[in-house]
């Protein structure tokens, strides 16, 4: 490969946005063409860039990394794109793979190794840490519950009350009112078809939302 790979990088968490872009700056394989940390901007500059690979977070105030990715291959549809990321619950990493994700890393993933995965995902390589993802069994009862009922704010709500939030916590937490949240909450309990937050961490379990 003698061309650099053209990256940008949407985190919205100074410093491993630092870390990330001494990465790069440190690598002649690799040109970086902007940093984002939000996902509005984000694909402002993804469109005006062109780049090979989108290096994001999962989780933005104004959005997911999912949907940003999404998003922009209609513009770009050569777009490859790496999760580097603390969720580590099923529920994300397979929305993830079902919208084409080549790359899901937590975020304590060595150096080396992220460098590695850029450069397999130019290549056309997959990349999914196991410990996160069993491609084997990955259950299509998961899939299905997960891309058919449940938006990603959905999921993190739910992650959210089984660490014992309330509405209120969860709102301040995700730069939300209260009344979204009890209305998530609603729609939440509708789709899952449960009637109480006891109810709603079970199946949550069941399906891998939470741990």
């Amino acid at each position: 490969m003698t061309e650099s790979i053209k990256i940008l990088i949407a985190e919205d968490h100074n410093i491993l946005l630092q870390g990330l872009k001494n990465l790069l700056l440190d690598d002649n394989s690799f040109d970086l063409c902007a940093t984002e940390n939000n996902c509005r901007s984000a694909l402002v500059s993804l469109k005006k860039y062109q780049p090979d690979i989108l290096l994001t977070d999962i989780s933005f105030p104004d959005g997911d990394g999912i949907s940003l990715f999404k998003n922009a291959r209609i513009y770009i549809p050569e777009l490859k794109a790496i999760c580097l990321t603390m969720h580590r619950e099923q529920g994300y990493v397979s929305k993830a793979y079902q919208a084409g994700i080549n790359g899901y890393l937590p975020k304590e993933t060595d150096i080396e190794e992220i460098k590695r995965v850029i450069k397999g995902v130019m290549l056309g390589q997959k990349f999914y840490d196991p410990s996160l993802f069993d491609f084997n069994q990955n259950s299509q009862k998961t899939q299905s519950l997960l891309k058919e009922k449940l938006s990603l704010r959905e999921i993190e709500i739910i992650q959210l009350i089984a660490d014992g939030l309330s509405s209120k916590d969860i709102a301040d937490r995700i730069h939300l009112s209260p009344f979204t949240i009890d209305t998530h909450r609603k729609n939440i309990n509708s789709k899952l078809n449960v009637k109480n937050v006891g109810e709603l961490l079970k199946v949550a379990r069941e399906e891998g939302i939470i741990l």
